[in-house]
């Protein structure tokens, strides 16, 4: 999406979130450090910030600015996120950026930090940054998945992985829809990774429909919500 319609999406997903009751944290890669979300929200996130992760070293996602806090042990060593989030001309810079913007999965998550260039988390980063912070859901378009001619190609997406290994919750609209759909729900089947839909169908979607023919076994109405 080019500038500004991206940086104008980026302000309104936010405020629909807000609007909603919950609270926004828009993540991203900037200046060796993972970020999360806005200022004004930050403490709100912080209260549930309790990571405790044995790196080789210490510049992985610290944050000189945040105030220690108890260690679990004398073994471990503590790594947080950037105290000052996201800000709007932050976002906008992202924006601005554009195609300039490294498109960053959980494998290029250590060389983007390490070299402190801009990245945009995919959704396996993404929902790993999510839970270090405490985050429990995510929403985004559409997750990566199985691609056609499997067989030939082996090109399967992290996020299925990261999905399979991470307790966060994803709303998305499905799986991209060039993807291979059915070999995509038997792999989340695989990983042990539940697919729920909610509302008024029982189909796991196809990104740009609501429907694809495959049937989800697990499913909730408005009713739940």
């Amino acid at each position: 999406m080019p500038y500004p319609s991206n940086f104008e999406t980026a302000k309104a997903v936010e405020s629909i979130v807000s609007q909603g009751g919950a609270v926004p944290a828009t993540i991203a890669l900037l200046d060796g450090k993972i970020n999360i979300g806005k200022p004004k929200y930050i403490n709100t996130l912080l209260q549930k910030v309790r990571i405790y992760l044995s790196f080789p070293h210490n510049n992985f996602i610290k944050s000189q600015s945040i105030s220690p806090l108890p260690t679990l042990n004398s073994g471990k060593k503590k790594f947080f996120f950037n105290k000052t989030g996201l800000t709007v001309d932050q976002i906008e810079r992202l924006s601005v950026e554009g195609k300039k913007v490294i498109k960053t999965s959980i494998r290029d998550m250590a060389m983007v930090l390490s070299k402190k260039e801009l990245g945009a988390t995919t959704v396996s980063s993404t929902v790993f940054s999510a839970n270090l912070a405490g985050i429990k859901v995510f929403v985004t378009g559409g997750i990566g998945g199985v691609h056609r001619d499997f067989g030939n190609i082996m090109d399967v997406s992290s996020d299925l992985t990261e999905l399979g290994r991470t307790p966060v919750s994803v709303i998305c609209a499905g799986a991209k829809s060039i993807l291979d759909l059915p070999k995509t729900l038997e792999y989340l089947e695989t990983l042990g990774t539940p697919v729920v839909t909610i509302g008024d169908t029982r189909e796991f979607p196809a990104f740009f429909s609501r429907t694809s023919g495959l049937k989800v076994w697990i499913f909730f109405t408005a009713k739940y919500f």
